[in-house]
Parts: structure tokens; sequence; C-alpha cells
């Protein structure tokens, strides 16, 4: 197999992407941005995924009229579009919540800004979860390659549709009819409403961790809070690992170590603490050892950190399991 080179010439003339702002490509939101996305469609339909087309101005609600309303190819539904080249804010996303509900067959809702703010990002995850609606959130900028025309970079923040599956699939029906499946749905609704996805899948791997690993997990359930342990048992005595709540935190829980040997002895929970005080961003004082110190679970999106922490209760499994 041959392998080609480029010359040093074709080196030399490779241009470099620059960003263009905004305002010098379109100066105007309504009057050119607008009218430009209008004809070009076929770039906002790419970056979403699915074909948007007949997009027209004219539709108005009371007061307020809408950027554009188009028409997605598939389903035959309205899409709502809200233009903003500038950072997202409270005023437009409350424009885009009443366009939603004010023109008729309309399901999705597409917000372009310049810059997204997590409040807002947060904001349009907790809509996709919590109406019958599709919210899509992108990001525009503009680039060039030298003294080319500029072009339009369309980045999609949220996925509507992407964001209802996730939702779904850890919602969904998938164990039996029982107690524990209730509140194991009732603990990712709410992880899910207070943290978003990102700690979701991290609880998941703790979650799938103490059923491999633990003989069984309870379940809490309460109108604040939910949470989850894994639980072992020996010599008729049941012993809780840890606890991880709907906060998006894991709590180690020393207080009721300390009254169920081995951990009753003081060195054995200072070994435990020491262990976990080895995992990066764990930083547990001495006095924890009597208390129920917690940390935010999203430092086990580092797979190493997570196997630690799997290897460290793993060891104390095995130092319950040995007493005769």
């Amino acid at each position: 197999m041959s392998t080609e080179f480029l010359s040093d010439s074709s080196i030399s003339n490779i241009g470099r992407l620059q960003s263009v702002p905004l305002r010098q490509v379109w100066k105007h939101e309504a009057h050119d941005f607008t009218p430009w996305l209008q004809e070009n469609l076929d770039v906002l339909s790419e970056a979403v995924g699915f074909s948007i087309f007949d997009a027209r101005r004219e539709c108005s609600t009371g007061s307020f009229s809408v950027d554009l309303v188009a028409r997605e190819e598939t389903s035959d539904y309205l899409v709502v579009i809200e233009n903003q080249l500038c950072p997202s804010d409270h005023d437009h996303l409350g424009k885009l919540i009443t366009y939603l509900t004010a023109v008729e067959e309309a399901l999705t809702a597409i917000w372009i800004v310049s810059h997204a703010r997590e409040e807002h990002v947060e904001a349009v995850k907790w809509l996709n979860r919590s109406t019958q609606n599709y919210f899509y959130l992108l990001q525009i900028e503009a680039v060039r390659i030298g003294n080319s025309e500029p072009a339009p970079i369309l980045k999609v923040l949220i996925d509507g549709e992407q964001e209802k599956q996730i939702y779904q699939e850890l919602t969904e029906d998938a164990w039996e009819d029982d107690e524990d499946h209730y509140r194991r749905k009732a603990f990712f609704e709410m992880l899910l409403g207070r943290k978003g996805k990102h700690h979701c899948i991290l609880a998941q791997k703790l979650l799938d961790w103490s059923e491999t690993s633990a003989d069984w997990v309870w379940w809490g359930k309460g109108e604040k809070r939910c949470s989850f342990i894994p639980m072992i048992r020996h010599n008729d005595i049941s012993h809780q690992l840890f606890v991880v709540w709907t906060s998006g935190r894991i709590e180690f829980c020393f207080r009721w170590y300390k009254s169920k040997f081995p951990f009753n002895a003081e060195e054995k929970r200072l070994a435990l603490l020491h262990k976990l005080n080895q995992i990066p961003s764990v930083e547990l004082s001495e006095d924890a050892i009597t208390g129920a110190p917690s940390v935010d679970i999203g430092i086990f999106e580092d797979e190493a950190c997570l196997n630690q922490l799997a290897e460290i209760f793993s060891w104390f499994v095995q130092e319950v399991r040995q007493i005769e």
C-alpha cells in the first residue's frame, strides 16, 4: 500500500480557519439573518438532522411576530424558529415558548443563539423532559479561510429528540412492576431534573456496580429527594456501602460503619478514609470517620476514579465477609 504526502508547496498553501464577528456577516437580526436563514433552510436541516421547508415570516401571535415558521417534511408538523445574534436571554426563551404554544400544529421549537448561557441550556433540557414538544438549542458562528466569503457553522447544543430518548431510556418500564421499580424510576426522574443527563449516566454506572457487587440495592423515596444504597448481609448483619442521592452526591456512611464490626474499629475507618482520599478530588478530613461526608459524583467521570471507588468497596466487602 502506497502513502502519498503533500508537497511542501501544498502545505504552505493551506489556509487557517478564522472566526468572523456575526454582525459583520448579518448586520441586523430580523432584516438580514432571518431572511438568509429562510433562503438557506438546508443549512439548518443538515444541523438538526431532519428536513425543514416552506419557511414563512408572516406568522404572528398577538402582539408578537415569530421569526420563522416552517414545516417538518416527515411529520408535516410546524416548526417555530427563534433567532438571536447575541447570547441567550430570558426574553427570547419566553418568546420561544409563547410562539410554540400559540402557533397551531407547532410541535418543534428551534432556538439559535450566538452563545448559550448554562441556565438556558438547563431550561431547554427541562422543557424536553416536561413537555410533549421538541426543543432544539443551536449555537451559530461565522468563519472564513483567508479572504474567502464567510460561512456559517451551526452547532447543536440540545437535540430535542435525542434528549427525550435519553429521558425515556432512564425512566422506561424495564423492570418488574414492583415498589423498587417505581422508586428506581422516581430516583432517575428526580436526578435528571435536578442535575441533568451527565449525572444520570454516572449514577447508572454506580448502580451497575452495586447490582453486581452487593447483595441487593435499597431504594429510598421522599418528596424532596431519593437515594439508592448498595447493601450486603453477612452473619445476619446488614451493611450499607454508600448512598447515592438525587442531589448528585455520593455519601460515605462512616456514621453507620462505626456501629458494625470490623469498621467499628477506628483504624479500619481511617484505612477506608485513606483509600478514598487517594481518589483525585476527594479530600476528607480525619473527623469524617464519625460522620457522613459526601462528594459530587461528577468526579467519577474519569473511568480511573470510578475503578478506584469500585476497588475500595470491593475491599470493604471482602473485609466484612472474612468475619467468621
